[in-house]
């Protein structure tokens, strides 16, 4: 089977993916979340860094003009300082301290981004993410029990797809509940760049688990 697949996975990454894959399995799709399509979504965090910052900006600006031009109280300048210092100045070191924070939020998520591959090959649907440690997830045709769909007007979107976890559902003491229902649980990519090609990996992967089941009742 021939499906499209992205080459533009980070060196590094690639090498990742090429060790993980087994030898009898075909790669069918690759590819990293849009780092600029991750950073959008999280505009918000961007501009409340922003807005933060500034009013810490201004904050401070104020305090500067207070301590300089206002009129000394009755009782003594030092209590200028008291007021100001105590007061006023932490308040904008705090909003300064968490606009920063807010600000450098996409840079983190868009380097997160290039060290993320989405695979689909001829067996399992993988996420591998690298840092200090490289964290693989895996799942295989028979967890794609639902797979949904969203597209972003940037050509980026999100595949979803609904596995069910082993065994029953638990309750909080540990007794069995529901018993032989398993628990759904949500996987997928986020941000893939080729929506259109993702899915048909996904959908052609699930179809192997039909195709498997009809090979063993022929049999």
């Amino acid at each position: 089977m021939s499906i499209a697949t992205n080459p533009g996975l980070r060196p590094e990454l690639a090498s990742v993916v090429s060790a993980e894959l087994r030898p009898e399995e075909e790669l069918w799709y690759a590819a990293s979340p849009v780092p600029d399509s991750v950073a959008r979504s999280y505009r918000f965090t961007t501009y409340l860094g922003g807005c933060l910052t500034a009013l810490a900006l201004a904050v401070a600006v104020f305090s500067i003009l207070y301590i300089l031009y206002a009129p000394a109280p009755a009782h003594g300048p030092d209590q200028r300082w008291s007021d100001v210092g105590l007061d006023i100045a932490p308040f904008a070191v705090l909003c300064l301290v968490f606009g920063i924070a807010n600000l450098m939020i996409p840079g983190f998520l868009r380097r997160a981004a290039a060290r993320t591959a989405y695979c689909i090959t001829s067996q399992r649907a993988i996420i591998i993410k690298i840092g200090r440690v490289t964290n693989v997830s895996s799942y295989g045709p028979d967890c794609l029990v639902d797979v949904i769909k969203k597209i972003r007007p940037d050509g980026t979107g999100d595949l979803r797809f609904i596995q069910l976890s082993p065994g029953p559902s638990q309750t909080s003491n540990g007794s069995p509940e529901n018993a032989g229902l398993s628990t759904p649980l949500l996987g997928g990519f986020s941000h893939v760049p080729d929506i259109e090609a993702c899915e048909a990996a996904v959908l052609a992967l699930r179809a192997t688990t039909r195709t498997a089941s009809d090979r063993q009742t022929e049999a």
